[in-house]
């Protein structure tokens, strides 16, 4: 009789073939997934529109498709966040990249270059507009809570997701600042751990 605490064979692919799959899934963020997923939502939802179908999709749908984006005055950047996802989904899928097709490139290019790639920037907060702002926040519990938030996230140039992930026990006292320790960012999807100092300011 088989020890039931040994895992089969098939049981142990089965549970490996879990685990790849779960890792695979973690090798993108959770809005990047977020993101790929309404993307392809959208590609599918026009496939649908103009009896097209979109797994595999045809490289020719796919320039249609990135054209009627272009149309419709999408940004540039949004036409390129959808192109990777349609890749991604049917990587994934097991088929190959209608986006890599030369036709497809081409049009995207051409939309690169009749729309421009130029960021449209919002202007940077200063030390002034920061000021006015923080005197704004009530002076209760939360509201100091507020005030460090915001004080620390600009003195250390924090993106929101680094702020909003940091714990109590990521931030080190120094005798000329703190030390913020951020266990993950998007310039570190591995999360090997970056440590930044924000040294006291002067007023």
């Amino acid at each position: 009789m088989a020890n039931e605490l040994v895992p089969t064979p098939a049981a142990a692919l089965v549970s490996a073939a879990a685990a790849a799959s779960e890792f695979a899934r973690n090798s993108k963020s959770a809005n990047t997934l977020r993101a790929y997923a309404a993307d392809w939502h959208d590609f599918a939802t026009w496939c649908r529109s103009v009896e097209q179908v979109s797994l595999p999709a045809a490289p020719a749908t796919v320039a249609a498709y990135l054209g009627a984006l272009a149309a419709a005055k999408r940004k540039v950047k949004t036409i390129e966040r959808r192109t990777t996802a349609i890749r991604s989904v049917h990587l994934a899928a097991g088929y190959d990249n209608p986006a890599a097709h030369p036709g497809v490139k081409a049009t995207l290019a051409g939309i690169r270059r009749t729309l421009g790639t130029a960021l449209n920037k919002k202007a940077a907060l200063t030390a002034e507009l920061l000021a006015r702002a923080v005197r704004k926040i009530p002076t209760d519990l939360s509201g100091r809570r507020d005030r460090a938030l915001i004080l620390l996230g600009f003195a250390a140039a924090l993106r929101r997701s680094e702020l909003v992930g940091l714990n109590v026990d990521d931030i080190e006292r120094h005798p000329k600042g703190i030390v913020v320790r951020l266990r993950r960012s998007k310039g570190d999807q591995v999360g090997a751990g970056t440590l930044k100092a924000v040294p006291h300011g002067q007023s």
